[in-house]
């Protein structure tokens, strides 16, 4: 709203004005004052293990008499309660310990979003920009310290990533009052993949996992 300044009502017969059929339109007149905009925010948590959880998110606008800009983005990491700090021990029937380990799983997850929408009059037309993109990323860097039988200490990996993008571009150009052309072209994409991984050196260990789609 503060980017207009007023709002005027044309109604049928103005000198020099196409109705496109319609008894009445509206003028919107911007505000040229307010053509830019920007908010940022940030936020930061962190638990009583050292967990910190960033996050921040952008948006800016710019508006003139002939296009448009919407440009957003964010970024935030968060703490996933599933696992966590703890123990592996292992004891046989009379209750002597076989294996003495502390173990820590700590697990996190990692989204970003990018959003973009362009508009102008192009040719006397309408053109029309707008994209998306989107990430997920969990992840879990695991970590086990073995005290008895013989100190040893294993580590191991857990990652999950999906990716989304998406892009679409509409022209549209009127063919009389009650008629118009419309041209567009969209992509679409979308990306999964994981890894997972145990041991060290010689005996290392790794899987992976990649599925994507594209349109």
């Amino acid at each position: 709203a503060d980017a207009v300044e007023r709002i005027g009502l044309i109604r049928a017969g103005a000198v020099g004005i196409d109705m496109y059929g319609h008894p009445m339109l509206a003028n919107v007149i911007r505000n040229r004052t307010s053509t830019i905009r920007g908010r940022v925010e940030v936020e930061y948590a962190r638990n009583r293990l050292g967990q910190d959880a960033p996050s921040g998110a952008f948006h800016i606008s710019r508006q003139t008499d002939s296009d448009t800009l919407d440009l957003a983005l964010s970024y935030g990491r968060e703490v996933q309660g599933n696992h966590g700090p703890g123990y592996r021990n292992r004891f046989n029937a009379s209750g002597s310990a076989i294996r003495l380990a502390d173990y820590d799983q700590p697990e996190f997850q990692i989204e970003a979003l990018g959003t973009l929408n362009y508009r102008r009059n192009l040719f006397g037309g309408d053109l029309n920009l707008s994209g998306v993109i989107t990430q997920e990323v969990e992840y879990s860097n695991v970590t086990e310290r073995i005290s008895f039988p013989a100190a040893q200490v294993l580590s191991g990996l857990e990652r999950e990533r999906s990716r989304g993008i998406e892009g679409q571009l509409q022209y549209e150009y009127p063919l009389g009052a009650v008629s118009k052309a419309r041209f567009y072209a969209i992509h679409r994409s979308n990306e999964e993949n994981s890894r997972s991984q145990s041991g060290s050196g010689a005996n290392l260990d790794v899987s992976l996992g990649r599925d994507s789609t594209r349109e």
